[in-house]
């Protein structure tokens, strides 16, 4: 039975830990001719839709309640969704994202020629 108990315990400590807080999925499409943005949260957001245009020197934050102007505005607590805090700026080929709360990535882009859809998670971003 010692055994039994000692086997679980040694399992349980090497599953991943998770905080209690959701995670996030965001889908994201680059309409490349207008430099827009559009994202759609199906998990871990109070939102469902954010769009934006994105000029070369703007930056914008998001987070599980919206677009915010800084990295710690809205970073309210509310357990059923996510806590995270990443920034987008467009590049010349694509979007280079941040990631500041909440996410494995520091800094991630990728590379859009014509519209492209991509999903971003806070493990990265996925075609």
């Amino acid at each position: 039975m010692k055994s039994i108990s000692l086997l679980f315990l040694i399992l349980t400590a090497l599953l991943p830990q998770t905080d209690g807080k959701s995670d996030f999925e965001i889908e994201i499409v680059y309409v490349t001719s207008s430099k827009e943005v559009q994202m759609k949260c199906a998990n871990g957001c109070a939102w469902t839709d954010l769009s934006f245009t994105l000029n070369s020197r703007k930056t914008v934050h998001v987070n599980a309640f919206g677009m915010t102007e800084s990295m710690t505005e809205g970073n309210r607590q509310d357990e059923k969704l996510a806590d995270f805090n990443f920034t987008v700026i467009r590049k010349s080929r694509g979007l280079a994202f941040t990631g500041n709360k909440g996410t494995k990535w520091i800094d991630l882009d990728f590379s859009c020629r014509v519209d492209c859809t991509r999903k971003l998670t806070q493990d990265g971003v996925f075609f």
